[in-house]
């Protein structure tokens, strides 16, 4: 899950997004069983 770009640090932009992605699939879900 954790991806490191050529300077060793982590990619937090890119979790950040998909962590974002996520969020919004999850609120969507509890939307359409409430």
């Amino acid at each position: 899950m954790l991806e490191r770009n050529k300077d060793g640090k982590i990619n937090y932009k890119k979790i950040i997004i998909e962590s974002g992605l996520y969020l919004v699939l999850f609120c969507m879900l509890v939307a359409i069983i409430l």
